[in-house]
C-alpha cells in the first residue's frame, strides 16, 4: 500500500478533496485484500463498501496518521469476517 501519510493530515487539517485521493490510493489494494479472504468478487466488493463507509465516518478519530495502512487493513480483515 502507499503511503498516504501525508493525504491523512490533509484531509484531518480540513482539506475534504484528500480523502477522495485517500480511497483511489488504497482501493486496488483493499479490493485484492478482501478478494483473497473472501475469494468472491462480490462478496470482497461488499465487504470494500463497508471499509471505505467505516474509514469515512473513523478517519478523523485515527490518531497518528503514519499508522494509517495499518488501521485500514485491520478495518478491512473486520469487514471480512463479517
Amino acid at each position: 500500500m502507499k503511503d498516504c501519510t501525508e493525504l491523512v493530515e490533509r484531509f484531518r487539517n480540513g482539506e475534504r478533496t484528500a480523502l477522495g485521493a485517500v480511497v483511489s490510493e488504497i482501493q486496488a489494494d483493499i479490493y485484492h485484500l478482501l478478494l483473497s479472504e473472501l475469494r468472491n468478487a462480490a462478496d470482497a466488493e461488499d465487504a470494500m463498501q463497508e471499509t471505505f463507509r467505516q474509514l469515512v465516518t473513523s478517519l478523523p478519530t485515527l490518531r497518528d496518521p503514519r499508522a494509517f495502512a495499518g488501521w485500514v487493513y485491520r478495518i478491512a480483515l473486520d469487514k471480512a469476517r463479517q
